[in-house]
């Protein structure tokens, strides 16, 4: 069951039907009549997150702007920090309908979305915003991509960019070849970067980071630096090391419905939905993820933890040069017979990562040294 998008806005066609009241595991509540084009009922959308409440500044305003704009006819039953879904499981529980919708990576599910990986290969690009607009425009184009979320039962809503990776160390290190022999908590093609640096990647939950590495068995963690301070791990690990400089963005997180909860939705609701999630996409990272950076450069900074930048240039370069291949042949091969040509997918991207160049390619390392002088 595929659904054209037209003039950039991706608007699913509609079910006519009328929606059930949902059971207690999730599904949308229709407290009104008709669930069909017109204007009629009303909704009660179940929403999962892995991370806190305030991991989300740009979730809050989208979600007013849609209960604003519906007359209220739209409301949202919040579940955060897990307490509905896992960070590992999120995808699942959408795809399944114990949640309506969520936030998740496909870095968690490479297998799901192994064309969504694009936006976890490093050395493309530093520019958050303009990866996060250049993804939503190529999704728009690609029926090959969206297909790939009719699969998993799920529409994507917006792309929810977040900063290059941190390095987050027990001990202070003065070179990426200092990494050598460590053993570090990643995620993703982080793990190929780490190994390629003859550290030994870990693949936990970052829950479970704090205790790993104040009893030793970690020597440090590598994820976006809002997990750093919402896992407090400055606390055992308070050398924080600006990775991303050498790798650029490796981390794309994403909002989505379940697919029969987008379609069962009106189409005026569906336009709205759409709308309100162009609108913040546009300007997600100046006016949400720039702040939420700051608070988590304080954050980290009250519980000791120091911001350095880590290794030479030219160390980068090798380490891109070593490394990109390898992060290249595991895409293209996990893409196969998923995308026709993945070459002239991977240049229509870096194309698009040009025209919606924001100027801005700090890493959250920059802005936290920046910010906090």
């Amino acid at each position: 069951m595929h659904r054209r998008r037209t003039t950039g806005i991706w608007i699913a066609g509609v079910a006519a039907a009328t929606l059930a009241l949902a059971s207690c595991e999730g599904g949308v509540v229709d407290d009104g009549a008709d669930g069909g084009g017109g204007g009629a009922g009303e909704f009660t959308l179940v929403l999962t997150s892995p991370t806190m409440s305030d991991q989300h500044p740009d979730l809050h305003p989208w979600m007013e702007q849609i209960t604003e704009r519906t007359d209220g006819r739209v409301q949202f039953e919040t579940h955060f920090d897990g307490s509905l879904c896992s960070l590992a499981d999120t995808s699942a529980c959408i795809s399944d309908g114990r949640a309506d919708l969520g936030f998740h990576s496909s870095s968690y599910n490479p297998a799901e979305f192994p064309i969504t990986e694009i936006g976890s290969m490093p050395f493309q690009t530093s520019d958050i915003q303009a990866q996060g607009l250049a993804m939503q425009q190529l999704w728009n184009e690609s029926e090959e991509w969206q297909a790939e979320f009719d699969s998993a039962n799920q529409h994507l809503l917006f792309f929810s960019p977040v900063g290059p990776h941190q390095l987050t160390m027990a001990q202070e290190v003065d070179s990426l070849e200092d990494l050598n022999g460590l053993s570090v908590r990643s995620t993703g093609g982080q793990s190929i970067n780490l190994d390629v640096l003859g550290a030994d990647p870990a693949a936990i939950a970052p829950v479970e980071v704090y205790e790993a590495i104040e009893r030793g068995v970690l020597d440090g963690a590598s994820y976006p630096i809002e997990l750093a301070a919402q896992s407090q791990v400055a606390e055992v690990a308070p050398y924080v090391y600006d990775f991303g400089e050498h790798t650029g963005s490796m981390v794309m997180m994403m909002w989505s419905m379940n697919l029969e909860t987008w379609e069962s939705l009106p189409g005026d609701v569906q336009d709205v939905i759409t709308e309100v999630s162009e609108e913040i996409l546009d300007g997600i990272v100046p006016d949400y993820a720039v702040p939420a950076i700051e608070g988590a450069c304080e954050a980290i900074a009250d519980a000791g933890g120091e911001f350095h930048p880590i290794g030479t240039e030219e160390e980068g370069q090798a380490l891109e040069d070593e490394a990109l291949p390898q992060h290249m042949d595991q895409w293209t091969g996990a893409v196969e017979g998923g995308l026709e040509d993945p070459q002239a997918f991977l240049d229509r991207y870096h194309e698009l990562l040009e025209e919606n160049a924001s100027g801005d390619q700090r890493t959250p390392g920059e802005i936290c040294r920046e910010h906090l002088g």
